[in-house]
């Protein structure tokens, strides 16, 4: 007997579903329909998958008659099956059907009594309504900036509609005329796709033809209609209201509802918790549309959410607590369920062959890892016949070994121990009964993952691969021998964490065994024998009884590379510094760069950039400048408050955006773990250590230059605002900043015109001359008091004032004149005695105030003068 013929399913002729991995599809095409099949013939509908299923029913069917329904929270750990929960979830209460008259429900293998009788009820409730609808969707596979959009488009495309929202406004309208067969058909007589159409709605002469032929009078030609359609469904830049995205839903609802009632709908939104991230504009939006859901659509809606943490557990996730009040939280034990019913799950007639050969051959099966604390217990007796061919105790060891191999969680999952064990289980299905599923499949199923990561040094897994290269069954042994004592090396060793599993030729041995009918004895014989060899070889290095793999100097200090990457890729705070300092340092760069001279005049401007968390008051003599980036705040913040500064404000906004965020992170990460290791390390001594120095002063001139040019790539991408909201669309940073800075000197200084020209110095020779019309040169002709700069100059003295007082008010806003201008006014008004002048308590002469002496001088206006005739 072989181990498949003991099996329900032939892993080597049953392949995984989309190995192992739910995804949230709202196609429904063969390829997709078989896959739903696999999903729902293999759903385990028992321990909290069912439990969840039965609870979120219950809390539904029991407020029905409320005003208001309990969302729910679905969470786990990352791959834990909450997204092939809700799937199946959704295609339970709909009951899907698929073309050979099998449904959702009769495909499961087996499902709890209390939720047949559920989902029962829930059909008579369906019947009494408008039927049943569920939609699912995927929230990261929408936009962050439109999330009402993103949460209505999870609806529209759960019925067949366009997910945009100008085209499903059409397809809706189109329904409620009556028209949207003829118009769909008339597109498709034209040998054209509908979705296609619609795609190019404001371009495509089919509709509008189509719309034409169903209504005359809806315009005089094809281009008035397409014109009319952009107006009536006009584009989206921005997210809808609320409202807007009730009234959306109710015509929906209305359009697929049974007799004009609103069907009980189950929508799903999943991994909810990364859709929000660290943003609360997003928390708090989805907190408001879940609301809405819940509470004005007569109870028919149950809003189902997902994330990988409780509510409880994450600040930005608090605002749900209060909408979504029913929790199904999913564990390890249930990933373990999964695998015993989905890929180990014996044949009926077949259990107890398999409960008696074990019996039989339990001497080795005690025998793995004796001593250890996860060697074999009186709790194995009840499982080990569901997990054969994979052994209780190798279990545990893969299950630490998961998680000290992968810190950061993303194989420490149903899925991927899904994949990894069906294909282990298919390599041997064909074998004997007795065979099992060796210790060292592990290592040749992370290896390449491991690799990407960096918990693997490629030299590492290529010198562990050539072991085998002869083809030799020495080499494959020492190969599997290198990929435990990797295993085992990653294992804690730190008092509560270590499980005492060492790299032993002893645990070596026990981890190797893979047929419990051979003659294991010469295994472990030559296991021994091969690890010396490997000592003697240099590829292993013996410590006391235990074995590790050898390394050169480059390992070591690839090594110190890691751990000072890893301690710094956990140390947000100091990340976001140098994010900051980096950023901003380039965006400084570029806003400098950007010189700006006012009119004729080429009146040098100032700009001060400011990055407080609110936007500057400004000083009225330099344009004000806020810059803020999409990791500490959004775009939307600043917008705000660029339209809340008004149209006459002159600061410039400027938005840098959370582009690339998890690449650019990596990449200060990396530069700087290179630059502390090379500090950390020194100065080598040797040819290995000078050739580890070079290759990681390389790693680091890659990250570094990589990280400059994102950077640059984010700041080039700066959106740029002027007060009141309206944005700069000019090819270049450079280019929209020097853009806003000269409209905002037109908001800053109004009355700059008044004094913009070029020849401010030569009135001022003329004036000090005693020219009759000094004023001349800038066009003006008649009395020099007449002259808006020099009235100014007059009202700004007005009891007396000394001449930088004059200088700081008149080259402040509203005015920003030229200085030459302002002096020229009041050595010209000097002049004509019009302005009194005291220097050091001596009255200055007409003709003797100049410039230099302009700004100590003690101003004051005559009020009796006399004109040239009179004098």
């Amino acid at each position: 007997m072989r181990v498949k013929d003991v099996l329900q399913r032939d892993p080597s002729t049953h392949p995984l579903i989309n190995q192992g991995q739910a995804r949230i599809a709202d196609k429904s095409d063969a390829r997709v329909l078989d896959e739903l099949r696999g999903e729902l013939s293999t759903f385990v509908c028992e321990g909290q998958y069912a439990e969840g299923i039965i609870k979120i029913l219950k809390s539904f069917l029991a407020n029905l008659t409320s005003t208001s329904q309990k969302a729910a929270w679905v969470s786990g750990f990352f791959g834990s099956g909450k997204s092939h929960l809700l799937k199946m979830a959704c295609h339970l209460w709909q009951n899907t059907k698929f073309p050979d008259g099998a449904t959702a429900r009769t495909l499961v293998p087996s499902m709890p009594d209390e939720l047949r009788e559920l989902l029962r009820e829930l059909d008579t409730a369906g019947r009494r309504a408008g039927g049943l609808l569920a939609a699912a969707g995927s929230l990261p596979s929408g936009t962050t900036d439109h999330v009402r959009l993103t949460i209505l488009a999870v609806l529209l495309r759960g019925v067949g509609l366009p997910d945009q929202y100008p085209q499903a406004q059409l397809s809706l309208w189109l329904h409620d005329q009556g028209w949207f067969d003829k118009v769909k058909g008339a597109v498709e007589a034209a040998g054209k796709q509908w979705p296609s159409e619609l795609n190019n709605l404001y371009v495509s002469k089919h509709i509008a033809k189509a719309l034409l032929a169903c209504d005359p009078g809806f315009a005089s030609t094809e281009a008035e209609a397409r014109n009319t359609l952009k107006a009536q469904f006009p584009p989206r830049s921005t997210d809808i209201t609320t409202e807007q995205f009730l009234t959306a839903v109710k015509r929906v609802m209305k359009l697929v509802g049974r007799d004009g009632r609103t069907p009980l709908t189950l929508l799903v939104l999943d991994e909810v918790q990364q859709y929000i991230g660290d943003s609360n504009d997003r928390s708090t939006l989805v907190t408001e549309v879940t609301e809405a859901l819940t509470h004005q659509l007569d109870s028919h809606v149950l809003v189902v959410a997902s994330g990988q943490s409780a509510l409880t557990s994450v600040q930005k996730l608090h605002k749900l607590m209060d909408r979504y009040t029913i929790r199904v939280q999913l564990s390890d034990q249930d990933v373990e369920a999964v695998i015993r019913k989905v890929l180990l799950q014996k044949k009926p007639a077949s259990i107890s062959t398999v409960k008696d050969f074990l019996e039989k051959h339990g001497g080795e099966v005690s025998r793995q890892l004796q001593g250890t604390r996860i060697g074999e217990s009186a709790q194995d007796r009840e499982v080990i016949v569901d997990d054969y061919p994979l052994l209780p105790v190798r279990r545990r060891f893969w299950e630490h070994c998961f998680r000290a191999v992968d810190a950061a969680g993303t194989h420490s999952q149903l899925r991927s121990q899904l994949r990894i064990i069906h294909d282990a289980v298919a390599r041997l299905s064909d074998r004997g009964l007795g065979a099992t599923v060796p210790g060292d499949e592990l290592f040749e199923a992370l290896a390449p993952e491991m690799v990407n990561t960096g918990v693997l040094l490629r030299e590492i897994n290529e010198r562990i691969i050539n072991l085998s290269k002869d083809g030799s069954d020495k080499g494959k042994l020492a190969r599997r021998i290198c990929g435990l004592v990797f295993l085992i090396s990653r294992l804690p060793r730190e008092a509560g964490s270590d499980i005492g599993v060492r790299a032993s030729k002893e645990h070596i041995a026990d981890l190797l065994v893979d047929d419990l009918l051979a003659d294991n004895g010469k295994l472990r014989s030559t296991v021994e024998t091969v690890l010396e060899e490997l000592a003697s070889s240099g590829a292993l290095m013996k410590v006391g009884d235990e074995y590790r793999l050898q390394t050169k100097e480059g390992a070591e200090w690839d090594a110190e590379f890691r751990r000072r990457q890893s301690k710094l890729a956990n140390d947000d705070a100091d990340i976001q510094i140098r994010r900051d300092q980096q950023i901003y340092a380039e965006a400084d760069r570029v806003i400098r760069t950007v010189k700006v001279v006012q009119g004729a005049a080429k009146e040098a401007r100032q700009v001060v950039i400011s990055r407080d968390q609110t936007p500057p008051a400004g000083n009225g003599e330099s344009v004000p400048l806020w810059i803020r980036d999409g990791w500490s705040a959004s775009e939307k913040e600043l917008l705000d408050a660029g339209r809340a500064a008004g149209t006459d404000n002159p600061t410039v906004f400027v938005f840098l955006p959370r582009q690339a965020a998890d690449e650019l992170r990596k990449l200060i990460v990396d530069a700087e773990a290179a630059q502390q290791t090379i500090d950390a390390k020194g100065t080598p001594t040797t040819r290995e250590g000078e050739e580890a120095k070079h290759s990681m002063e390389s790693r680091r001139t890659a990250a570094t230059r990589q990280r400059d040019e994102l950077i640059k790539q984010i700041v080039a991408n700066a959106k740029v605002f002027q007060g009141g909201g309206s944005e700069l669309l000019q090819a270049t940073l450079e280019e929209r900043v020097r853009e806003a800075i000269n409209a905002a000197l037109v908001r800053l200084f109004p009355r700059f015109k008044e004094a913009d020209h070029a020849a401010w110095e030569t009135v001022i020779k003329r004036a000090k001359e005693g020219a009759d019309q000094p004023l001349q040169p800038v066009g003006h002709t008649v009395a020099t008091e007449e002259h808006p700069v020099c009235k100014a100059v007059l009202s700004t003295i007005g009891s007396g004032k000394v001449g930088t007082e004059v200088r700081k008010v008149l080259r402040a806003s509203p005015y920003g004149w030229p200085q030459d201008a302002i002096d020229a006014a009041l050595i010209a008004l000097h002049r004509t005695q019009h302005v009194s002048a005291t220097l050091n308590g001596a009255v200055l002469a007409p003709g003797q105030l100049d410039q230099n002496k302009i700004s100590k001088a003690e101003l004051r206006v005559e009020k009796i003068t006399l004109t040239v005739t009179e004098k």
